[in-house]
């Protein structure tokens, strides 16, 4: 037996009463007890059915209200500027995109008419929009209003506005104009094959309200911070008790026809423990489950369990911002890897997730056309070979067993979001793993709406532990492109590699899927050597929903993403309360 895989027998069974210990010395008492005699579940969203649905059928009652429980408060009501799960799904109520998805990852239309006609050279593509699609104050949404939220992205006018895609916009989008008030069309600077699939699911803004306001005050507006007057989607803003709820009534005008419920709720509660409480309490009605739960709600008489998979990938985000102090450890490709083979992801796998994920061999998620399960080089938990990598990189360890170089030592902060119990855990679990190779990881958890801040603006970070969401198209450029290292990007990590950004232009230009493939792999190869954010795991989804609800349409593409759920407005609940 070598010594690694000796070491990691011995990490599982500390892991695993690690873990268990941890949890109930986190969760408290009775409440922790109880969800260990009964057993365990799983985080956020996963890998399974691509759609699995609450109870479906029967003759819908109308009235009544379901409350869903999220993680953290509303960061922005604006779908240009959304980046948690929480603002979008709150902006998907309110405002409908030109296009949506299902849960498979297909689209069908929004606001459009119908898909897009796009030319065969890929450089326009054209919206003809529906008639009958109204802002609740009555008037029409035309073409001018998808002309203006576009131009948030794209216009140098908007420059100030926290877009977290304008590297794309700002490299492939030329111009958005109106042909007619219902005629819309994109004109593209170079070809970009996933440009609708990627881009065509923001909801559209009214520029009757918003239009006239100065760019730099898109941000902070009141209709952003505070929720909006004016909607299209199924609800309306209602009220927003900071910290404890956002309540949204039904849009009497909802061009798809109104919703059969009175109201929607969406009720904060930080903590993944109160989170299924409450559930299996019956105070709210959906919420995702804690890996370390799921088996709790086996069997309920009152509560449905749902999974489905995730185009969802758990990393540990690396500092590469020269002008950062983080990136005077990862700069160094050694030092990258070398952490990566020193985690033992299968045991966290095991004791932290409780089973429910999988080791991620790849930045892309399992769901994605374009996903190469033989990404190399292929990292397995090596801790001889992690001392190595840092010993060759010229990180020694010093006598206070602490790894060092040119008379700095290799410790680092590693953040993380708060409330998330496996998320909580596993960064402990991390920093215990690197103490044994000599490297010191301490834990910051903060809020998500911090980590928004870092992301979207500061960058005020060193590791950082968390998940990558991706759509239906594997187009890497969001994360990995220089382009999409500007404030607002989602390559927070300013993580810049010229193959890497001439491979996903490349394969951005092409629209045959198995060619688009080939190039994928080949970004996956490279990104898997560089390792700015090495992958760990892919999480299952599996949520919790009251039985009283019917139609919850939970699916891959069609729950968090950055567009409204099309199956809220047949959502119903039996006893109409």
């Amino acid at each position: 037996m070598n010594s690694s895989n000796s070491a990691g027998g011995s990490l599982s069974r500390s892991l695993e009463h690690w873990s268990r210990r941890d949890f109930i010395k986190r969760a408290g008492g009775a409440t922790a007890v109880l969800a260990f005699t009964s057993a365990g579940l799983e985080w956020l969203e996963a890998c399974g059915g691509q759609t699995s649905t609450s109870s479906t059928g029967g003759t819908p009652v109308e009235g009544g209200h379901v409350i869903e429980t999220v993680n953290n408060d509303v960061f922005s009501f604006n779908p240009m500027l959304v980046i948690d799960f929480t603002s979008q799904i709150a902006a998907g109520l309110c405002f409908e995109p030109l296009l949506t998805s299902i849960g498979n990852g297909d689209q069908i239309p929004g606001i459009a008419q119908d898909l897009p006609q796009t030319s065969s050279d890929l450089l326009t593509h054209t919206f003809r929009l529906r008639k009958d699609v109204k802002w609740s104050d009555g008037k029409p949404v035309t073409a001018d209003d998808v002309v203006f939220t576009y131009r948030l992205g794209y216009d140098p006018a908007y420059k100030a506005v926290n877009f977290p895609y304008r590297g794309d916009f700002e490299r492939y989008l030329a111009n958005v104009k109106a042909v007619d008030p219902y005629t819309v069309v994109f004109q593209m600077k170079r070809p970009f094959a996933p440009f609708i699939t990627l881009h065509g699911q923001y909801g559209i803004l009214p520029n009757h309200i918003l239009g006239n306001l100065p760019p730099d005050q898109i941000n902070t507006a009141d209709f952003t911070q505070n929720g909006p007057n004016v909607v299209s989607g199924v609800f309306k803003f209602s009220k927003w008790d900071k910290g404890q709820q956002i309540v949204f009534g039904r849009n009497e005008t909802y061009f798809r026809g109104k919703s059969h419920l009175d109201s929607y709720v969406m009720k904060v509660l930080p903590d993944s423990v109160a989170q299924a409480n409450q559930l299996r309490s019956g105070e709210v009605d959906a919420s995702a489950i804690d890996p370390s739960l799921v088996d709790s709600f086996k069997g309920s008489s009152s509560v449905d369990l749902v999974d489905f998979p995730q185009a969802f990938v758990i990393v540990n985000a690396y500092q590469m911002d020269p002008s950062k102090s983080g990136s005077k450890f990862f700069a160094d490709k050694a030092v990258r890897q070398a952490l990566l083979y020193a985690i033992d992801r299968q045991a966290m796998i095991n004791s932290l997730y409780f089973g429910q994920a999988s080791i991620a061999t790849s930045i892309e998620p399992p769901v994605s056309f374009a996903y190469n399960p033989n990404a190399k080089p292929a990292y397995t938990f090596d801790v001889a070979k992690a001392q190595a990598l840092l010993d060759g990189a010229g990180w020694k360890m010093g006598a206070s067993g602490i790894r060092e170089k040119n008379g700095v030592q290799l410790k680092f902060e590693l953040m993380s979001i708060t409330g998330i119990h496996v998320y909580e855990s596993a960064v402990v679990v991390i920093q215990e793993q690197l103490k044994k190779i000599g490297v010191v990881a301490t834990p910051r958890l903060v809020s998500i709406a911090t980590i928004g801040n870092v992301v979207t603006n500061t960058r005020d970070f060193d590791m950082m532990y968390i998940g990558f969401l991706w759509q239906q198209d594997p187009d890497a450029s969001q994360y990995y492109a220089s382009t999409s290292s500007v404030s607002g990007g989602k390559n927070f990590m300013h993580y810049s590699n010229p193959q890497v950004d001439q491979l996903l232009a490349q394969a951005g230009a092409i629209s045959d899927r198995t060619q688009r493939k080939q190039l994928y792999f080949q970004i996956q190869d490279m990104l898997q050597d560089d390792l700015p954010t090495p992958p760990l795991m892919v999480p299952k989804a599996v949520w919790g929903v009251n039985k009283r609800v019917k139609n919850f349409n939970l699916g891959t593409f069609d729950s968090n993403q950055n567009e409204a759920r099309p199956w809220m407005k047949d959502v119903y609940v039996t006893d109409g309360k």
